[in-house]
């Protein structure tokens, strides 16, 4: 179980960090389409601090979490990948 003290900001993110948690509220979802088949779904990720990020789900994975990820809803986020 993640405890609040566990939690990072969006800013403390980097590659090198594993296993790491964050809590933030989902800005804004859609999804892209290519061919008209989902390609991903995209969303914006927001933190207390007002940091931003960008996300991507994948389409095996989007119906897992597409009712999870709506706008508004405050999220602890983990065990994702963290590119630049």
């Amino acid at each position: 179980m993640v405890g609040l003290s566990d939690l990072l900001h969006l800013s403390d993110l980097n590659p090198s960090k594993r296993r790491v948690a964050v809590y933030a509220r989902v800005a804004r979802v859609w999804e892209f389409n290519k061919d008209n088949r989902l390609a991903h779904l995209d969303i914006v990720f927001i933190d207390a601090e007002g940091n931003k990020m960008y996300a991507e789900v994948g389409p095996g994975h989007a119906d897992k979490f597409k009712t999870q990820l709506e706008e508004g809803n405050l999220c602890i986020l983990r065990d994702f990948d963290t590119l630049v």
